[in-house]
């Protein structure tokens, strides 16, 4: 197997991206004095050259040359996963800005009324492409609309669906967990079925951005979603049933304790359950996923994402194009510049489209 390995010691990261991060942050602070801009403008200079630093530090393995191909899917996933019923959708007047319009809105979906929104490129392009951005475990609405505007002020369209439930923290059972997952993609598809047909979206060229758990979910929604032709899957894993007892995150390892207590069962005994149970476990879907069109993100010092779980993810897709960080999970987060202008750039090559110049974003959209 022919598996290139490059360090992205000269990496082509679009520069603006750098100064968006900052100013996305700057935005958050309240008024302060000159005294202090002239601190701010420091700082900022110093976390610019931060991102530079990481970015320089990445490395890139290139997918093999003649990758697997991927298993059709079966009926019972296809059934499984099944677009759900939208029984209606309300939207807000959209916000227009100097690049982009903000549409918001609620959709119900088969009773479940979830908020959304896309962003929307101004030029003079009648259609473009569309990323799904799928929120990481706590919501990060922040980052997701960071992602979203940066992607929009490109001349790509982006958005994003909320979810009305949050894993590990609802008390769910091990069935609970499963029926969450699937849920989470039939709600994906509905939304990216009825975006995909508005005004300004080619719905020939959908993107799928994951990050950690919204990563999780993107794998699933790229093996199932036929219309999905590009990935970008950041910090993520899969094998649930090693992953919840090895983590870092807070959240699941109080999941595990609470499910031990409640239950009254041992260690071995839930990792049998999430073993069995748990049939939408990212690992288990990879092989119905395309190699060529995934662009899978690790981060060396993980300890959210253990390597194992990356590893065991990243081999089941037939190991994708990879993008290795020298960050731990939540410190990804300075790669973030360098992981958007990889994205942009694989995404070109997928859909052979061009990324427009644009400018900086300000405090205020």
């Amino acid at each position: 197997m022919n598996l290139s390995v490059r360090n992205d010691t000269a990496p082509q990261v679009d520069r603006l991206a750098d100064s968006e991060f900052v100013e996305l942050e700057n935005a958050a602070l309240p008024p302060v004095s000159s005294h202090m801009e002239k601190i701010g403008a420091a700082v900022a200079g110093c976390f610019a050259a931060l991102f530079g630093a990481v970015s320089a530090s990445c490395t890139t393995i290139r997918a093999p040359s003649n990758p697997r191909e991927p298993l059709p899917l079966t009926e019972e996933l296809k059934e499984r996963f099944s677009i759900q019923l939208i029984e209606g959708v309300e939207l807000k007047p959209p916000k227009s800005y100097a690049s982009y319009e903000k549409h918001r809105g609620k959709i119900t979906i088969e009773g479940e009324q979830l908020k959304f929104e896309y962003y929307l490129p101004k030029d003079d392009i009648a259609e473009h492409p569309f990323v799904l951005v799928i929120p990481i475990l706590g919501g990060g609405e922040g980052i997701t609309d960071l992602i979203c505007r940066w992607y929009a002020r490109r001349g790509t369209a982006a958005g994003t669906l909320d979810r009305n439930w949050s894993v590990f923290r609802d008390h769910e059972t091990v069935p609970q967990l499963e029926e969450n997952f699937v849920q989470c993609v039939r709600e994906q598809r509905a939304f990216l079925n009825w975006v995909a047909d508005r005004p300004g979206i080619d719905g020939e060229r959908l993107e799928v951005f994951g990050v950690s758990l919204g990563g999780m979910f993107g794998a699933l929604l790229g093996a199932v979603e036929p219309r999905i032709d590009c990935e970008i899957l950041c910090i993520c894993g899969g094998d649930l049933e090693t992953l919840v007892f090895k983590t870092e995150e807070e959240r699941a390892s109080k999941w595990v304790t609470e499910r031990l207590e409640k239950d009254g069962i041992t260690a071995a005994e839930l990792r049998r359950q999430i073993a069995e149970l748990v049939s939408s476990d990212p690992v288990e879907l990879a092989k119905y996923i395309d190699t060529d069109k995934v662009m899978f993100v690790t981060a060396r010092f993980d300890g959210v994402v253990p390597r194992h779980n990356s590893d065991v993810l990243w081999k089941a897709m037939g190991k994708p194009e990879r993008k290795m960080v020298p960050t731990g999970h939540y410190t990804a987060i300075l790669a973030l510049p360098y992981i958007l202008s990889e994205a942009s750039q694989f995404a070109e090559q997928r859909f052979a489209i061009e990324v427009g110049e644009q400018g900086p974003i300000s405090g205020k959209p």
